[in-house]
């Protein structure tokens, strides 16, 4: 196994890893550590190396007759601020054109792997209103993951119980209980405007390790699904011309209070995510 830099203009047919990096410690790619540079995993990196859901998702690549894999910790090299910057801007797309993701749905770090287990010896309808997979799936909590299911052509599920299935016509599993989500799906044109709220919506719910991260991992969806709509301008995760609906503002209860992270006054200094009247911020 080695890292393949590829020319500005190559095209060729790749695999991308989902997973979550949790508190375990990732061989990363960075230019500051002997080892870790780009010229090294050029050289080759030990398999043995590699975080178990890594080495993982290579023998599924390898089994679908998939010679490249793109994962980020080593596709990006961590301790730069331009490749991040580079990277991060067409994260989506990355995701768009690989022909298939691997996604470590179950896993909380890279040290869980993608194949577990499966104690249970009944076949059933395993599908909880949470999510498909006969288990946690911590994996679809994360706001990053939101953007790589909903721009991936096609996506299989690692969970605890199972094996699931999900492209732009089919949410299956092997239990035979998924429900096709229109969330995820294509959508006529005329209704992407009141789709992109609606996904804001479940977005909003998801966790991010780092809040500025919050219009950034979003980003892909805007350009890749919705900026062909009307070509409107995309402002801090609202579009012009219905500003006035993707605000999503409510009036709370005179007894409701905002926590204290959105209290303006606490003066309480703060990286910037987004202009206050976004729902980003």
């Amino acid at each position: 196994v080695k890292l393949y830099v590829s020319n500005k203009d190559e095209r060729a047919i790749y695999a991308a890893l989902s997973h979550c990096w949790g508190a375990s410690q990732h061989l990363t790619t960075e230019n500051k550590i002997v080892g870790r540079r780009v010229q090294d995993l050029q050289e080759g990196i030990c398999f043995g190396t590699l975080p178990l859901t890594y080495r993982h998702a290579v023998m599924v690549a390898r089994q679908l007759g998939i010679r490249f894999l793109w994962i980020d910790s080593l596709c990006i090299v961590q301790d730069d601020a331009d490749d991040w910057a580079r990277e991060g801007a067409v994260m989506g797309r990355i995701y768009q054109q690989s022909y298939i993701t691997i996604a470590a749905t179950a896993g909380t770090d890279g040290t869980a792997g993608l194949f577990w287990k499966n104690k249970s010896a009944a076949v059933g309808d395993r599908i909880k209103a949470t999510g498909a997979g006969g288990g946690p799936t911590p994996l679809i909590t994360r706001g990053w993951v939101f953007q790589e299911r909903a721009l991936s052509p096609r996506v299989v599920h690692f969970c605890a119980a199972e094996l699931v299935w999900e492209c732009g016509e089919l949410l299956a599993c092997e239990c035979g209980g998924a429900q096709n989500d229109d969330s995820m799906l294509g959508t006529h044109p005329a209704l992407k405007r009141r789709r992109w709220r609606d996904m804001v919506g479940e977005y909003a719910r998801l966790g991010l390790t780092y809040e500025t991260d919050r219009l950034p991992a979003l980003a892909g969806i805007a350009s890749e699904l919705f900026a062909d709509v009307d070509r409107q301008r995309y402002l801090a995760g609202l579009w012009e011309d219905t500003l006035h609906l993707d605000l999503q503002w409510v009036i709370s209860k005179p007894q409701e209070t905002l926590p204290a992270s959105h209290n303006l006054s606490s003066g309480e200094s703060k990286d910037f995510v987004a202009p206050s009247w976004s729902w980003a911020s």
